[in-house]
């Protein structure tokens, strides 16, 4: 299944199937995001860097069947790769050396995503165990610069699948804290975003 059937079949299926009362919440996390970029093997003063502190804002709906439905915003902040004259890296097998001093290259993205969840009750009201498939629609930007050679951007977007596990502690009926894992993916590359937030239900 494509990604734009996932969700259009998400859509279907939280109006269907899970017809049940519930409840509705927000909420918002941040963590740490492990941008997987493609590039390896640098030499000289090169220097990658795939690790950034990332954050996400998310709503949702649970049915009393525990199954749900949830939207969410992330940034994944930013990888980067700097370098000199005459250093080296590799990206998916081949070898590139750089041209001019001060080179930085910088990616960010960031995702707008919907997810059908499921929370298996632990501990009655108390603890739960969450997992989460969907489809995101995101936006990467990469920007390019080198000593007294200005810089240059460049663009892409596109939708692909992501999901997650993770674990919630409902402090109060209407508090609560979780920590999660997901992975989204972006065309041929992966970001993993390990967070923990708090989420309020009304």
């Amino acid at each position: 299944m494509n990604t734009s059937k996932l969700l259009i079949a998400l859509l279907l299926i939280s109006s269907s199937v899970f017809a049940e009362d519930g409840k509705f919440y927000i909420g918002a996390s941040g963590g740490r995001a492990d941008i997987e970029t493609g590039v390896s093997g640098t030499t000289g003063t090169a220097n990658l860097d795939e690790d950034d502190t990332g954050w996400k804002v998310y709503a949702g709906y649970k049915w009393e069947n525990n199954f749900g439905i949830e939207l969410n915003y992330a940034d994944f902040g930013e990888a980067s790769l700097s370098g000199n004259n005459t250093d080296t890296f590799v990206y998916k097998g081949t070898t590139y050396t750089f041209t001019a001093n001060g080179v930085n290259i910088d990616l960010e993205g960031t995702t707008f995503g919907l997810g059908l969840t499921y929370s298996l009750p632990v501990i009655e009201d108390t603890f739960y165990i969450d997992a989460k498939v969907g489809a995101h629609t995101w936006d990467a930007e990469m920007t390019i610069s080198a000593d007294a050679a200005g810089s240059v951007s460049l663009s892409d977007d596109g939708t692909d699948p992501f999901y997650g596990l993770g674990l919630t502690y409902q402090i109060t009926k209407e508090f609560g804290a979780r920590v999660e894992f997901e992975r989204y993916e972006f065309d041929e590359e992966d970001v993993d975003y390990t967070s923990a937030g708090l989420t309020f239900s009304f």
